[in-house]
């Protein structure tokens, strides 16, 4: 371990003295700090290490809101330094680009808002910044490449209990926490029951919850369709679900969501806004890698933006 903190602790400060141009120049410093002091963290937050995505994430997302959803914290979660160097990279860019992070309204699916897994319509992602999106995309890589960095999938910690409503009555509760027990889980109740789900029938929830979140790749964000996947299992190991379930409906609803959406500024909001090309260059959804691979070594996805 000594070796491995001696060996990035060199290679940062090679990519420091490494000679860079343009926007490039100014961004370089302020990646290098997130980055370094990421890789100092310790003790519980070892594992929360920010990936290529989760760089770019910095620039666009107020107060760094998506740590929540990845590590299960809020910036101020995290060390001192760390904070500090996440809130100078994000206020030099919106410095640099003060509308780059505004969501645009005008697309015609109108997903922006109504589904925690929907894709946001940044106007970072549009034409007319591809090549700034282009240079700082390769900054990144270029640091993520050299020292290595790999994030570390996060667990989900799964709880399904019996919750007591009423004499005699029960609803199964199922939340799920990221990387361990926080105050930003999802909550999903059952319909009223008579009969309490056995201790067996709970844990076998909670273990096909978790195998499905590897199938599936849920990431930092439960599945929309999560009861529906889960169902067929669920009903198997607890009937008495059926009780009270007609069957038309997910027999699962949503009690309770982690924030996805604060600090976020739409377009519609501000009257200076200048006009927009509305034009996204390939645009995919940002469930998915937000990166081109810009080096033929990288393993990182490529995907095109």
């Amino acid at each position: 371990m000594k070796n491995e903190n001696v060996r990035i602790a060199k290679m940062i400060q090679e990519l420091r003295e490494d000679s860079y141009e343009g926007i490039q120049k100014k961004y370089a410093p302020l990646f290098l700090d997130v980055i370094e002091e990421n890789l100092k963290f310790e003790g519980e937050l070892k594992e929360c290490i920010l990936d290529h995505n989760m760089l770019e994430d910095i620039l666009l997302k107020k107060d760094a809101h998506f740590l929540t959803n990845e590590f299960g914290r809020s910036l101020l979660g995290f060390p001192e330094g760390f904070v500090v160097a996440c809130m100078r990279l994000y206020k030099q860019f919106q410095k640099h680009f003060p509308y780059a992070n505004v969501i645009d309204t005008t697309q015609k699916n109108k997903l922006y808002g109504k589904n925690y897994r929907s894709p946001r319509h940044y106007i970072w992602y549009m034409e007319e910044y591809a090549e700034a999106r282009k240079l700082l995309r390769e900054l990144i890589l270029k640091f993520i490449n050299a020292l290595e960095i790999k994030a570390i999938p996060q667990r989900l910690v799964v709880i399904a209990e019996n919750v007591s409503v009423h004499p005699d009555k029960f609803k199964l509760v199922i939340t799920i926490y990221r990387g361990f027990k926080n105050d930003y889980p999802h909550i999903f109740e059952s319909e009223f029951y008579s009969t309490p789900i056995s201790e067996d029938g709970l844990n076998r929830i909670k273990e096909n919850i978790q195998s499905l979140s590897i199938i599936f790749k849920w990431g930092n964000e439960i599945d929309y369709y999560f009861g529906e996947y889960i169902q067929d299992y669920t009903l198997e190991y607890s009937p008495q679900l059926t009780e009270n379930f007609d069957g038309k409906d997910c027999f699962l609803k949503i009690v309770e969501l982690p924030r996805r959406d604060l600090g976020l500024r739409f377009s519609h909001e501000i009257d200076d806004l200048p006009p927009l090309r509305n034009y996204y260059e390939n645009y995919v959804s940002t469930n998915d890698s937000i990166f081109k691979n810009t080096n033929k070594e990288s393993e990182i996805d490529d995907l095109p933006f």
